[in-house]
C-alpha cells in the first residue's frame, strides 16, 4: 500500500496549498491533533490567503513514510465470555474460551449456541438487528442482559463489560454472522465497513481541514458584526443611506471628506434650526401627524377585523375538526402499539393521556439529567422522583418506556398532540378588543360613522362565539359545527383612511409644509454628517475587516477537492477489487451462479447489494426471488467473507450455524475458506452440523491450523452447558483418560463453585472417553464418522466380550447421573459430585480398557 501513500503524496504536492498539506504533515506524525497545532494550521491558513504576512521561509513539509497514523495495536484476540446473567436462559456459571486460530462449538439445535452468539454479534460488529432477550419461559424480567468478555492485546489481558443495547468498542474489529446477518447481506444495500489502508489518512484530511475552516468562519463571523454607531444615524439622510450599506464597496476617502463641514455648513446649521422650530409654530406638523396617527388606528381596526374573521373562520374550523380526527386516530393506534405491556394491578391509569404527559415530561428531564455520551438511566443512577438507586428491574423497565416513546405511533400521537396544543394557542391569542371604550379607532368611527358601529360589535362577539366553541371542541375532542360567520362591510372604514391621506396631501403641498420638509432634511443631513466625523474610525475600522472577511471567505474553499480524490482512489482499491474478491470466492461454490456485487454511492459513501448480473436478467429480479435456500446463504456468506478480507482491521469473524441448506460438497468448500482465514484472523464457528465440524477439522490439519473445540449441550431442559476441549471431532483425543485425569488434578485444588464445574467437565470428558472406546477399541474404527464406506476389513480385528459391554453399559449410566445431578442447583441434584467420586470413574475406565485391550492379545 505504499504506492497509495506516494500517489496521496504527489496529489498534495500538486493540488493542495501550503496550509493543507501542512495539515497532511501534522496527521502523519501525530495520532490526535492538539489545540496549537490547529492554531498552527490556522496561522498557515491567514498567510496562504493574504491575511498575515508570510515569512520569507516556512517550515519544510517532510511527509513521512512512517505515518503515525497507521501505526496500529496488536491484534485484539477474544480470550472467553463468562458471567452472563440474563441472556436467552444460559445459566450464570459457565463460560466460553477461543482459541488464538480456530475455535469450533458443537451443539445440536436448541442446545443454547445462538444464546451465546446473540451477545457477541450485539457487542461486536454485525448487519442486521438483533436482540437479547432474557430467560422466555420465565415470567417477563426487566433485568437488564450482561455478560462479560475477556480480551488480550498481544498478551495483555483486560476485560470489558457488555450490556444489552451497546457496542463494546475493543470488538470493533469482529465480524458476526448469523441468520439475522445473512438478510442484510443478502437484500440490503450495505455501506463499506472499512477504508483501506492510506486512505483514511485523506478522511482525516477532511475533518481537520474542516476544523481549521471552522475557526476561520468563526473569525469571519467576529469580523462581520454590524458597528453599534450606525444605530445612531436615525431618519433618512445621504449619510445614513452610506452606513446602511457599508461593507466591502464602501469609499473610505469620500466618506471622509463628507463627515467635514465648513464654517458656512456650520452656520447653516443654526439657521436651518431657527426656521424649522419657527414653522412648527403654524401647527401644520401636529395636524399631519394627527391625521397619520388617525390612518393607523383606522387601518388597524380593519386589520383586526379581517384577522378575526379569518382567525375563526370555515378554513380554520376545517383546520379544527381536522386535527381533532387526526388525533383520535393517533390515540386508537397509539393504545394498541403496546402500551398493555406497562399495565400493572398497582396502577390503573397507564396508557391515559396523564400518563404520557407524565412520560413525555420524565423523559425531558432524563435528557437534561443525561451525561454527555451517556444517557439516563445508567447502573448506578437514581429515581428522578425519589433519588433512591434504580434497580437493574427499573432500569430496564424506563429504557423500555423510552423505546415506548419513540415508536413510530406514539411519535404520532405526540405531533398530533403538539399539533393540536399549537391551534388552542394560537386561538387563544386572536385578540377580539378591536372596539372598546378606550380606542382611538372607536371613538373616530362613533364620531364619523355611528351606523356601522352596531355591525362591528356583533362581528366582534360573533368570532368570540365561534372561537369559544372551537376551543372547546378541541379541548373535548368532539367535531365543531359553530353557527355561522357575520360578514362585516368594511368600504366606509376604508373611505376614511383615504380622506385623510388627501390632507395630509394638502398638507405638505402647502407652502409652509414644503419649507418645513426642505428645511428639516437639509439640517438632517448636516447633523448626520457632523456625527459622522465622531465615529470616522470606527466606521474604517468596520470596513477594514468586512474587507478581511470577504478575502478569507473568498479563499475558505472546501474539502471537495479531498473528496473527489479519495472517491476515485476508493473505486481504484476497493470498489473494482471488491467485486472480482466476491466472484472470485463465490465461484468456489458454484461457477455460474450469475451474481455480482453492485456499488453506488449514496448520502456520502460507498454501498454495495448483491444483484444478478443485468446482461443476463435484464428483468430486474432480485437475487432473494430466483436463487435457492442455499445459494442465497452461498452469497450472503460469500459477502461477508469478502468485506472482512478486506478490513485491516477484521481481527476475528464469529459465525453462528453457517452452513443450513448447503449439501456436504459447499460444506466441504466453506470450511476450507473458514480454516483460510483462521490463518490469517482469529475465527469462532458455532455449529450443529457434524459433517461439516468434520470438514473443518479435516481442513484445519491439513493446513497446520490450531485448532479448539467445545462442545454445548442442552441438560434436563435447560440449554447452555459448556463442555470445553470436547466434540464429536474430539474422539481420538479421547482414548485414554488423560483428559477426564486432568479435570481431576485441577478440581482437587478449587474452591467448591469452581470444583464443581470442574467435576463437570471431568465427568464429561470421561463419557466421551467410553463413547471412543466402543469406536476405536471395541469396533476397531469399522464404521467411522462421516467416512464414505464401512472398513469391513476391520472386521476381523472386532473383540466383544458381554461382561465388558454390560460394565461399559452401567458405567455410562453411572456417569450421566453425576453429570445430571451437576447440572442443575443444588435444589435439583440428588448426589453432588466430588473428587473422589471422578477418580472412581476414571479407574473403572481405565480397567475395563485395559481388558478391553487385551483381548486382541
Amino acid at each position: 500500500m505504499g504506492g497509495v501513500i506516494d500517489h496521496i503524496r504527489s496529489w498534495a504536492a500538486m493540488e493542495l496549498k501550503y496550509w493543507e498539506r501542512a495539515a497532511l504533515d501534522k496527521i502523519s506524525e501525530e495520532t490526535e491533533l492538539s489545540e496549537e497545532t490547529y492554531e498552527e494550521l490556522l496561522t498557515y491558513f491567514l498567510q496562504d490567503a493574504g491575511l498575515l504576512p508570510a515569512p520569507a521561509t516556512r517550515p519544510r513539509l517532510s511527509f513521512p513514510d512512517d505515518l503515525a497514523v497507521y501505526t496500529q495495536m496488536p491484534p485484539c484476540r477474544l480470550e472467553r465470555i463468562f458471567n452472563l446473567k440474563n441472556v436467552n436462559a444460559l445459566p450464570e456459571t459457565q463460560e466460553l474460551r477461543f482459541g488464538p486460530q480456530l475455535t469450533l462449538i458443537y451443539g445440536e439445535n436448541g442446545a443454547g449456541k445462538t444464546g451465546y452468539t446473540r451477545p457477541l454479534g450485539c457487542a461486536a460488529f454485525a448487519r442486521g438487528e438483533r436482540e437479547v432477550l432474557p430467560d422466555a419461559t420465565s415470567p417477563r424480567s426487566n433485568r437488564m442482559p450482561q455478560a462479560d468478555i475477556e480480551i488480550s492485546y498481544g498478551g495483555a489481558k483486560q476485560i470489558v463489560r457488555w450490556t444489552n443495547g451497546r457496542r463494546v468498542q475493543e470488538l470493533a474489529g469482529f465480524y458476526v454472522f448469523d441468520a439475522y446477518s445473512l438478510i442484510a447481506h443478502l437484500t440490503g444495500s450495505n455501506s463499506l465497513s472499512f477504508s483501506p489502508f492510506g486512505l483514511s489518512l485523506l478522511t482525516k484530511l477532511a475533518e481537520v481541514t474542516d476544523q481549521v475552516r471552522a475557526k476561520v468562519r468563526h473569525l469571519i463571523e467576529e469580523k462581520e458584526v454590524t458597528p453599534t454607531f450606525v444605530m445612531l444615524f436615525q431618519g433618512t439622510s445621504g449619510v445614513s443611506n452610506i452606513l446602511t450599506n457599508l461593507g466591502v464597496h464602501t469609499d473610505l476617502d469620500a466618506l471622509e471628506q463628507l463627515s467635514k463641514l465648513t464654517v458656512d455648513e456650520e452656520k447653516e446649521a443654526e439657521r436651518l434650526d431657527k426656521e424649522i422650530a419657527e414653522l412648527k409654530l403654524t401647527q401644520i406638523p401636529k395636524e399631519i401627524e394627527k391625521r397619520r396617527w388617525e390612518i393607523r388606528d383606522i387601518e388597524g381596526l380593519i386589520d383586526s377585523v379581517k384577522k378575526a374573521q379569518r382567525a375563526v373562520g370555515e378554513a380554520t374550523l376545517e383546520d379544527v375538526n381536522r386535527l381533532i380526527r387526526e388525533l383520535q386516530e393517533r390515540q386508537v393506534e397509539s393504545e394498541h402499539s403496546g402500551v398493555t405491556q406497562f399495565t400493572s394491578d398497582s396502577f390503573t391509569a397507564v396508557g391515559s393521556l396523564e400518563w404520557r404527559e407524565f412520560l413525555r415530561a420524565a423523559n425531558r428531564l432524563a435528557q437534561m439529567e443525561s451525561q454527555a455520551g451517556a444517557l439516563y438511566p445508567r447502573d448506578g443512577d437514581k429515581c428522578l422522583l425519589c433519588s433512591q438507586n434504580l434497580s437493574g428491574d427499573a432500569i430496564s423497565l424506563i429504557q423500555r418506556l423510552w423505546k415506548f416513546l419513540r415508536s413510530d405511533p406514539q411519535a404520532l400521537l405526540e405531533k398530533a398532540q403538539d399539533a393540536l396544543a399549537a391551534k388552542v394557542t394560537e386561538l387563544t391569542a386572536v385578540s377580539f378588543d378591536y372596539l372598546g371604550e378606550d380606542s382611538n379607532a372607536g371613538r373616530l368611527v362613533q364620531q364619523e360613522l355611528p351606523e356601522i358601529t352596531g355591525s362591528i360589535q356583533a362581528h366582534r362577539e360573533a368570532c368570540y362565539a365561534r372561537r369559544t366553541e372551537m376551543l372547546e371542541a378541541l379541548r373535548l375532542l368532539k367535531i365543531c359545527n359553530p353557527a355561522p360567520m357575520i360578514k362585516v362591510d368594511l368600504t366606509d372604514l376604508s373611505r376614511l383612511v383615504r380622506i385623510r391621506v388627501q390632507d395630509i396631501q394638502e398638507l405638505q403641498q402647502s407652502d409652509l409644509g414644503q419649507r418645513l420638509a426642505r428645511a428639516e432634511g437639509a439640517l438632517l443631513q448636516l447633523r448626520h454628517r457632523k456625527l459622522l466625523a465622531d465615529h470616522l474610525a470606527e466606521a474604517r475600522d468596520y470596513v477594514g475587516r468586512t474587507r478581511w472577511a470577504a478575502r478569507a471567505r473568498q479563499t475558505l474553499g472546501s474539502t471537495k477537492i479531498i473528496t473527489t480524490k479519495y472517491n476515485e482512489l476508493f473505486r481504484e482499491l476497493v470498489t473494482e477489487q471488491y467485486t472480482t474478491s466476491f466472484e472470485t470466492t463465490l465461484r468456489r461454490f458454484k461457477e455460474n451462479m450469475r451474481i455480482t456485487i453492485e456499488t453506488r454511492g449514496m448520502k456520502g459513501e460507498t454501498v454495495r447489494q448483491i444483484a444478478f448480473r443485468s446482461d443476463e436478467y435484464p428483468a430486474g429480479y432480485s437475487v432473494s426471488q430466483i436463487l435457492s435456500d442455499g445459494e442465497k446463504r452461498a452469497a450472503a456468506i460469500t459477502d461477508f467473507l469478502t468485506e472482512v478480507s478486506f478490513d485491516r482491521s477484521s481481527t476475528g469473524i464469529i459465525l453462528d450455524d453457517p452452513v443450513t441448506s448447503f449439501d456436504d460438497r459447499w460444506k466441504s468448500t466453506l470450511a476450507e475458506c473458514l480454516v483460510e482465514q483462521a490463518g490469517r484472523r482469529q475465527v469462532i464457528i458455532f455449529t450443529h452440523d457434524l459433517s461439516f465440524l468434520y470438514h473443518v477439522k479435516q481442513h484445519a490439519e491439513q493446513l497446520s491450523v490450531n485448532i479448539v473445540t467445545h462442545w454445548i449441550r442442552e441438560e434436563d431442559g435447560h440449554p447452555g452447558f459448556v463442555y470445553l476441549d470436547n466434540s464429536p471431532v474430539c474422539e481420538k483425543d479421547y482414548k485414554s483418560a488423560e483428559i477426564a485425569r486432568r479435570r481431576y488434578s485441577e478440581a482437587k485444588v478449587l474452591p467448591p463453585a469452581e470444583q464443581q464445574m470442574k467435576l463437570q467437565q471431568g465427568f464429561g470428558a470421561l463419557r466421551t472417553s467410553y463413547e471412543a472406546l466402543i469406536m476405536f477399541d471395541m469396533f476397531k474404527s469399522v464404521v467411522a464418522r462421516f467416512e464414505e464406506r464401512l472398513s469391513f476389513g476391520r472386521l476381523k480385528d472386532v473383540r466383544i466380550d458381554q461382561g465388558i459391554v454390560d460394565e461399559v453399559i452401567k458405567r455410562m449410566e453411572v456417569l450421566s447421573g453425576y453429570i445430571d445431578a451437576h447440572s442443575h442447583s443444588d435444589a435439583l441434584a440428588t448426589v453432588k459430585p466430588t473428587p473422589p467420586m471422578l477418580f472412581e470413574e476414571i479407574s473403572a475406565f481405565e480397567k475395563i480398557r485395559k481388558r478391553q485391550q487385551e483381548l486382541h492379545k
